[in-house]
């Protein structure tokens, strides 16, 4: 693994541990270690579900962004445009 990849993910997991996991709050050991141990858990969950989810290239995720996701916003913004038009929102 390549240290910048190695220090996002240590970030990440601990910005997720204190977000998310209550930080340093725990029953029996002192706040800093309870961080650690959880942002260990978080990391430790991350490289083992990054190694069994399948590796999305760049072209196909734009090919549903263009395909898939603009048509659908257009589709809402339409359906938005003709509710207000007919009354249904103040």
């Amino acid at each position: 693994m390549e240290a910048g990849r190695a220090v996002f993910l240590g970030a990440s997991a601990a910005m997720a541990a204190a977000l998310f996991l209550g930080g340093d709050s725990g029953p029996w050991l002192p706040g800093p270690l309870w961080h650690l141990l959880k942002t260990l858990a978080v990391v430790a969950a991350l490289v083992w579900v990054g190694r069994r989810m399948p590796v999305l290239r760049p072209d196909r995720t734009v090919e549903v962004g263009w395909m898939v996701l603009v048509p659908l916003t257009l589709l809402q913004a339409l359906v938005v445009a003709v509710l207000v038009l007919n009354g249904f929102y103040a």
